[in-house]
C-alpha cells in the first residue's frame, strides 16, 4: 500500500557517541529532520540542546515533553536524518538558549538571561523547529556527525526502536590552536574521516493513529 496513512509521534531514546568524545560533559546541538513525510511537505525539522556524558545520553526515563521530537502525520515512502553538532562552548551553548528562549517565550534577550538556568534550563532540551539559518548564525553550527534511514508507513505498527547510524559527514578537524603572528599555524589534527561510523541514535517510534 504506497498511499499507507500513519499519525506517528518520534521520541528520543539515547545517543551513544562515547567511543569518539572524551571524558567528561559537552553541549552539543541535536537535530532531527523528516524527509517527505506527506505529500506536498518536503521536510521537518526538530532542534534541541544536549549534554552529552562522555558520548553518551539517555533519556528513556525523562518525561515525555523532554523526548518528543515530532507528532506528524506520514504518507507512503519517507525518512529520517539525524544530525549532532560539534562541542559547543559556553558562549555558543548561551547563544543557542537566548534564541531558543525568544522563539519559545517571545521574549527579549534580557527576558530569557533573568531565566537562564530556570525555566529555560528545563525547556532547553525540549525540541524546536527553528530555521537553520537562523541557529547558523547564532551558534556558526558545525555538524560534525549524521545520519539516516529509510521509512514506510505501510511498514509503521505498534511501538518500534529506529536506530540511527552516525557517520561523519565530511572528514573533521580538531580546531585551529593559537598561533603567533607571522607564524605558520600548526596543521589541524584529523579527528575523523569522511564516511567514518561514529555511533548511534536511537529513537521510539509510536503509532498512534491510522
Amino acid at each position: 500500500m504506497a498511499g499507507s496513512k500513519k499519525e506517528i509521534e518520534l521520541l528520543l531514546s539515547f545517543i551513544d557517541v562515547k567511543e569518539r568524545i572524551g571524558s567528561g560533559d559537552s553541549r552539543h546541538i541535536v537535530e532531527a529532520e523528516l524527509l517527505y513525510p506527506r505529500v506536498g511537505v518536503a521536510s521537518k525539522t526538530a532542534t534541541m540542546t544536549q549534554r552529552l556524558n562522555s558520548g553518551a545520553l539517555d533519556v528513556r526515563g525523562l518525561p515525555w515533553y523532554r523526548r518528543i521530537l515530532f507528532k506528524e502525520n506520514v504518507e507512503g515512502r519517507f525518512a529520517i536524518k539525524f544530525r549532532i553538532s560539534r562541542s559547543l562552548g559556553q558562549a555558543a551553548f548561551n547563544a543557542a538558549m537566548r534564541y531558543i528562549g525568544s522563539v519559545l517565550f517571545g521574549a527579549v534577550e534580557t527576558t530569557v538571561d533573568k531565566h537562564y538556568g530556570g525555566v529555560i534550563g528545563d525547556v532547553a532540551s525540549a525540541p524546536f523547529a527553528y530555521g537553520k539559518k537562523q541557529l547558523a548564525k547564532t551558534t556558526s553550527t558545525e555538524y560534525i556527525m549524521e545520519g539516516g534511514i529509510d521509512l514506510d508507513a505501510a511498514m509503521l505498527n505498534g511501538t518500534m526502536q529506529i536506530e540511527v547510524p552516525l557517520f561523519a559527514p565530511a572528514d573533521v578537524f580538531a580546531p585551529a590552536g593559537p598561533h603567533e603572528k607571522g607564524t605558520r599555524p600548526t596543521p589541524r589534527k584529523l579527528l575523523y574521516k569522511e564516511g567514518q561510523l561514529l555511533g548511534k541514535a536511537s529513537l521510539t517510534l509510536n503509532v498512534i493513529g491510522d
